[in-house]
């Protein structure tokens, strides 16, 4: 170095040095006792090399300094005090522009006895930094001047966070503002083991992308951290953690995390905002898509995880509530589900306790489907690529319905064997479309389906399958499985064919016999005539060309057939017997219908009618009086 012009490169107002005469007489060189330096002046410039340099003097040929900690020690060990004031440090950054400024150790004082090491200091920060940082600690050094064992403790008031921070990408997400006060004591002892804890305040914090227009605002962050680490494993935890973001508080907060020799980590915490954690994700670079695209929200509470870091996730606990999310994939969106999970590689357990829960299932059902409540419990177990799942009383009602599903599922060997019970209650038949996917059901059924269930409630109900699920439906008398339903249904209309009269204000019980759907009505209507113990059948109902069957009794009025001639397709060859008929009195239709839903243009119609009282009369004539029941006795 030389000096590059007549510019002082150091000043000081006061220099004062002691020498200890008798081990400069044993060192054979001068040995400072006792050291004052008082009012210095200088200029310190870091270049975008890294390089540190005094202002004023002229960069030559550098040589990298060999001079180690130890070397530092032994030459300051010598030293019984040192006193340092108003040190005055003009220092500009090439590589970190924000930092520089002018730095003011107010004071500082090294004492040095007997291998033990006491400091303290107090430096004044430049203004666009903050206040000022405090620093006092002790050191103990071994004889070959390498450390033993030492203490510290850093006070900062009103920090900035960002100009310390700045052009510091952090993942994708930019720090912009934000003050921060600390206390932080820190020791590592004599064994290796590091301690540290920390008290911070941090206020007005500011996140932004560095590619979006996203940021994320931490109103504050108070509480007190704890460090410790010795080798391989450490632990750090939070006591009385506050924090607000965007304007919303959360709970007061701690968590734990260690990790072991085992390199398991291990994690706890008792409350998370995943909106928050969301929104810090969008900032960020590399995160999973799932979470961009779901961004879920909601609170996660008791939340307990171990991890190996070699071979993953090992398990994990959680309560969730009020969780949102938006599709993904084929996955629904969904808002309000709670939740409790319990999860580990080989087996889990699910209890669902969600409240006012909608879903958002756009690739399965046309409209968003809500629930009062979505209750109960699964459990799953896995093993070399068999697996067993159990419901426990799941739960699922709103205004449409009640359901309750109970049983297992046993997947072994290829096989899934079952054991499922569905119980209903109060179904409200013509909205079924809300809640079966559509691309499930067969092409023929879903035609005909679509607009068939006119109205009606299934008070209540049971579904049992057992077998294997792989061979459902199963065929008459199959080994593989049975398929049992039994409904009670009121006020149903069914609209079997188009042109047909639909049949209408039917109470019946509804069960299944091997592929055949099976419609006992105690009471009902079709085209205005009542019917008692009417069967209706719906053969293949499941499989392909479902045949819809009737067969029954119907009590009406004359005039009731004649319209029901009118306004079925019986009218191409009956219905011109109205221009030219006039009827009165009461008649009995026994009618036997074959519709074949997917093809109702071949429905076949077979029946008689029986007139009591009826007279059927032309302009011109009486054509025929039926007897009267008394006539015929």
């Amino acid at each position: 170095m030389q000096k590059t012009n007549n510019t002082a490169v150091v000043t000081a107002e006061q220099i004062y040095l002691s020498l200890d005469i008798l081990a400069s007489i044993e060192k054979r060189e001068p040995v400072v006792a006792d050291a004052s330096i008082n009012g210095v002046d200088l200029s310190v410039a870091r270049d975008n090399a890294g390089q540190l340099r005094l202002t004023g003097l002229e960069s030559g040929e550098r040589r990298v300094s060999a001079t180690t900690l130890p070397d530092a020690l032994r030459w300051l060990s010598w030293l019984k005090q040192l006193e340092l004031a108003d040190i005055s440090i003009d220092y500009s950054d090439q590589q970190r522009p924000t930092i520089g400024g002018r730095y003011l150790l107010q004071q500082a004082n090294v004492a040095f006895s007997d291998n033990y090491w006491q400091t303290q200091a107090t430096l004044q920060l430049p203004a666009h930094l903050g206040n000022t940082v405090n620093f006092s600690g002790t050191a103990e050094i071994h004889s070959d001047y390498t450390l033993k064992a030492w203490q510290g403790k850093l006070l900062s008031d009103d920090v900035s966070i960002a100009p310390l921070l700045a052009e510091q990408s952090l993942n994708g997400a930019l720090i912009t503002s934000g003050i921060a006060s600390l206390v932080i004591q820190a020791e590592q002892k004599t064994t290796g083991e590091l301690l540290a804890d920390v008290n911070l305040a941090v206020n007005d914090l500011m996140l932004l992308s560095d590619k979006t227009d996203e940021k994320l605002e931490v109103n504050g962050l108070q509480g007190r951290l704890k460090w410790q680490t010795q080798g391989q494993t450490w632990q750090l935890q939070s006591e009385g953690l506050q924090l607000q973001v965007a304007d919303q508080a959360w709970p007061l907060t701690s968590f734990e995390v260690t990790q072991s020799a085992d390199n398991v980590l291990r994690a706890q915490s008792n409350y998370l905002r995943l909106s928050d954690i969301s929104s810090l994700a969008l900032l960020m670079d590399n995160m999973p898509a799932p979470l961009l695209t779901t961004q879920p929200a909601g609170d996660i509470h008791d939340l307990s995880l171990r991890y190996q870091l070699e071979t993953g996730l090992q398990s994990i606990q959680f309560k969730a509530q009020e969780i949102a999310m938006l599709p993904w994939q084929n996955y629904p969106g969904v808002t309000g589900l709670g939740f409790e999970l319990d999860w580990q590689p080989e087996q889990a357990a699910l209890t669902l306790t969600s409240h006012d829960t909608t879903l958002y299932a756009d690739s399965w059902l046309e409209d968003a489907v809500y629930f009062d409540s979505l209750i109960g419990k699964l459990s799953w177990q896995q093993r070399d690529g068999n697996w067993h799942a159990v419901a426990d009383e799941l739960q699922v009602w709103n205004e449409d319905l009640h359901l309750q599903l109970d049983g297992r599922i046993n997947h072994q060997d290829g096989i899934s064997d079952s054991d499922l019970t569905l119980d209903m209650q109060d179904v409200v038949v013509n909205r079924w479309k809300k809640y079966v996917p559509q691309k499930v059901l067969p092409d023929d059924f879903k035609r005909w389906a679509n607009d068939a269930f006119k109205d009606g409630v299934i008070r209540t109900g049971q579904m049992k399958l057992k077998g294997d699920l792989g061979a459902f439906p199963f065929d008459a008398a199959s080994e593989q499985g049975t398929f049992d339903l039994a409904l009670q249904v009121e006020n149903a209309q069914l609209h079997y064919a188009p042109d047909w009269p639909d049949i209408s204000q039917v109470d019946a019980d509804i069960s299944v016999q091997d592929d055949n759907l099976i419609i006992k009505s105690q009471s009902g209507q079709i085209a205005g005539f009542a019917f008692n113990n009417v069967t209706t059948s719906i053969s293949n109902w499941i499989l392909s060309n479902p045949i819809l069957r009737l067969n029954g009794l119907m009590n009406g009025t004359t005039p009731q057939a004649l319209r029901f001639l009118q306004n079925s397709p019986l009218k191409d060859r009956f219905g011109s017997i109205a221009d030219w008929i006039k009827v009165e009195g009461n008649s009995d239709i026994q009618l036997q219908l074959m519709v074949p839903l997917i093809n109702t243009a071949a429905t076949e119609a077979e029946g008689h009618v029986t007139f009591a009282e009826s007279k059927l009369t032309t302009s011109a004539c009486l054509l025929y009086t039926s007897p009267s029941p008394r006539d015929r006795g």
